[in-house]
């Protein structure tokens, strides 16, 4: 599959997306951003993305788990720290499952 293939099926499914010139990127709403998609010659198929994000992701978990866990917060602070870092987790898994069903899309079909 390629980026023409690519964009009818994303056409045919009604997934909003934009043209650039490494590929396009996918728009998954205000919440959720964009996702890159662009064609990898070396493997003759779409890139998701790059294993870059899920390092980005463990930074980020890290980060807000040393925060929670190395100062002294009253009540409130912790409680909405804690609160960043659920709904944090939330818009990552929502993200990743989207990704998830598209790919599955795009190859079933």
């Amino acid at each position: 599959m390629d980026i023409a293939e690519l964009e009818q099926v994303l056409n045919k499914i009604s997934q909003p997306y934009e043209i650039k010139s490494y590929g396009l990127d996918i728009k998954f709403g205000f919440l959720l951003g964009r996702f890159s998609v662009y064609y990898d010659k070396k493997r003759d198929d779409l890139r998701f993305g790059s294993p870059l994000r899920w390092i980005l992701y463990l930074i980020s978990f890290s980060a807000l788990g040393y925060l929670m866990m190395s100062f002294d917060y009253s009540p409130l602070q912790a409680s909405f720290l804690f609160i960043i870092v659920i709904i944090n987790f939330v818009f990552t898994i929502i993200r990743e499952l989207r990704i998830y069903r598209l790919k599955k899309r795009l190859y079933i079909q």
